[in-house]
């Protein structure tokens, strides 16, 4: 299985980037200044507070484009959703009790797979959008300071 072909801006970021190989005809989304949630966004507190607290973090950066906010939802979402998962664990324990004809029997609990669920969500669009240490670690700014390494002599 090959690898996820690389966006040609993160090719240049990296200074990888092969004049040969750049599509001159690809779409430039717009920079986002001040990302407004998606309206679906609004009733979910912890969604809604991590698309807060995050946010301006990514225009910061200027990885945040106008065709990123769906993938923003989604991390938010994930998010939400694997902090409401983490806390009904808390409080109901991962196994549970149930009674059978055989008699009781020990099940894992449905909220141990909503959080799995939502923990890979959130890596992957987290890393979508550049906010893991692998991904982070990627990307460099156009004219940064080089920095000299604490393993040069």
């Amino acid at each position: 299985m090959s690898n996820k072909r690389q966006p040609d801006n993160l090719k240049i970021l990296k200074g990888t980037a092969r004049k040969s190989r750049i599509n001159q005809k690809q779409p430039v989304p717009k920079i986002v200044k001040r990302a407004k949630p998606p309206d679906f966004l609004k009733h979910n507190e912890l969604a809604l507070a991590e698309w807060e607290r995050i946010c301006p973090e990514l225009e910061a950066t200027k990885v945040l484009t106008t065709v990123d906010i769906g993938v923003l939802a989604s991390y938010c979402i994930a998010y939400a959703q694997v902090a409401l998962a983490t806390e009904k664990l808390k409080d109901e324990g991962e196994v549970y009790i149930t009674s059978t004809k055989e008699g009781e029997v020990k099940r894992k609990n449905p909220w141990i797979e909503i959080r799995n669920i939502g923990i890979t969500l959130l890596v992957k669009t987290s890393t979508e959008l550049g906010m893991t240490p692998s991904s982070r670690g990627k990307v460099s700014t156009v004219g940064a300071e080089k920095t000299e390494s604490v393993w040069a002599d």
